[in-house]
């Protein structure tokens, strides 16, 4: 698997930010990725009760579970920006 994501890549450059655009940044991907967090679960509300569509909610039900760890990381580095420790 492969991740290819311009935030994260930041994040790794992380120690020669300020402190306050760290957590500026992460704002920004908890903003994002909780968006599309809902969009999903939008999707899912609307057609999650068609059992002839299982197979292709499949991927919309990890793509929620992906966005909610998203959303948890983002908000760990929000709370502790100078301790990478706590991510």
């Amino acid at each position: 698997m492969e991740i290819r994501d311009l935030a994260l890549l930041k994040l790794f450059f992380g120690r020669l930010a300020r402190e306050q655009d760290v957590v500026a940044l992460a704002q920004e991907q908890i903003a994002g990725h909780l968006a599309r967090k809902l969009r999903y679960e939008a999707l899912l509300g609307r057609y999650g009760d068609r059992p002839e569509l299982a197979h292709q909610l499949a991927p919309l039900r990890i793509g929620v579970a992906y966005e909610q760890s998203y959303v948890d990381f983002w908000t760990r580095v929000a709370e502790n920006p100078a301790d990478p420790t706590t991510r």
